[in-house]
């Protein structure tokens, strides 16, 4: 069996014999009248991940509508320069949570496995962010959202000195963009 980012391939040979001839194995055919293939390839990214992705969202809306909300939040993130957050670039999100639920909302969305978590680094899976980001632009939140994640950058950064400064100044002026407030890059000053 071979992984690949969207696909599974599944080797399906067998040999007959110790020094043998390569040959498909039927035990992997599910279809009558059929001959055998010698591999599968299984597509990761069919309906069946999507819905499971649209179901698991929208229970988080009928059950836990804080969690739902930190979770589309999440989505303005790009995840692409900086591939994943410290703690403080999700807590920045949660501004209408009580400070003392905040890390249960955490946890829940990283045991649901909508959130993942390594070395106290925060991300999304890129599908789960395509649903997030979907879900945000079409919210009351979408504004108010990039302006707290811009304002977690800026205060990410005492002084730029380093490409990783650069980077999160830059993320902070992506988020003014979105948020249609342009005037407010002045914030972000080098000294």
């Amino acid at each position: 069996m071979k992984k690949e980012e969207n696909k599974v391939t599944i080797e399906t040979r067998k040999r007959d014999e110790v020094n043998g001839v390569w040959i498909p194995d039927t035990r992997w055919n599910s279809t009558a009248n059929v001959a055998p293939l010698a591999r599968y390839e299984i597509n990761l990214l069919t309906e069946n991940v999507v819905d499971l992705i649209v179901s698991q969202f929208n229970q988080l809306q009928q059950h836990n509508i804080e969690a739902y909300r930190l979770l589309c939040r999440l989505g303005c993130y790009r995840y692409q320069n900086i591939p994943s957050l410290p703690i403080q670039g999700v807590v920045c999100l949660s501004w209408d949570i009580p400070q003392s639920q905040q890390q249960q909302i955490i946890d829940e969305l990283i045991n649901r496995s909508l959130l993942e978590c390594s070395d106290n680094k925060y991300l999304l899976h890129s599908l789960i962010r395509e649903e997030a980001t979907a879900r945000l632009r079409g919210s009351q939140y979408f504004r108010s959202t990039h302006i707290h994640a811009a304002e977690f950058w800026i205060n990410s950064v005492e002084n730029i000195e380093t490409l990783n400064d650069i980077l999160w100044s830059l993320e902070a002026c992506y988020h003014y963009q979105q948020s249609n407030n342009l005037e407010l890059v002045e914030k972000i000053r080098i000294k």
